[in-house]
């Protein structure tokens, strides 16, 4: 099997990196493999392990030249989608409503993202709990000013937040990292 990718840089050095890694070079799906960690301690280890063919300081100059680039805003959004899932099954169980099963396709892409394995999910939030209570600290932080606004009815600050992170998508749809199509170019059965 020839490699699919030349070059491909992995944003953070933790276990999901790791099996990535591993796995693109047993499968011969890539080329050289870059990394880069914010923690010198994390890159230093990933160097002596010998995760990646090379290790840079910065994010720029691992992902220079990339053709793919992976795993910095995989944690967050698992817990959120498992969280969710669990948030529209109590609701349909106190309601004795059918939330789930008239659920629109942004729920669905919820609940494919919480098929993941949980046993490794759970190794994964454990083994990078410092990472992980970060970010969802700023997660937190986001949804209650969000709260806010709709409580005030602060109406500009809901459609600023929206504008700016839909330019956020429309920029990894430009990246080449999805496609534009409401479905985000899947096969979804309809049925």
């Amino acid at each position: 099997m020839s490699q699919i990718y030349d070059r491909v840089a992995l944003i953070g050095l933790g276990l999901i990196a790791s099996s990535i890694f591993w796995a693109s070079k047993r499968n011969n799906v890539s080329g050289c493999v870059t990394g880069f960690a914010r923690s010198k301690k994390t890159r230093d280890t990933a160097k002596k392990i010998g995760l990646c063919d090379e290790i840079f300081d910065t994010a720029e100059e691992a992902v220079k030249d990339a053709d793919l680039v992976i795993a910095v805003t995989s944690h967050a959004p698992h817990l959120i989608a498992y969280t969710m899932v669990g948030v529209a099954e109590d609701l349909g169980r106190v309601t004795n409503s059918e939330v789930i099963k008239y659920s629109a396709a942004g729920f669905r892409d919820f609940t494919r993202i919480a098929a993941s394995d949980p046993t490794m999910w759970r190794d994964v939030f454990l083994s990078n709990k410092k990472a992980t209570l970060e970010i969802l600290g700023r997660f937190t932080e986001e949804l209650f000013d969000l709260q806010r606004a709709i409580r005030t009815e602060n109406g500009d600050k809901l459609l600023n937040y929206f504008t700016h992170t839909r330019s956020i998508r429309r920029g990894i749809i430009e990246a080449g990292q999805d496609i534009e199509a409401p479905n985000f170019g899947r096969d979804i059965d309809q049925n």
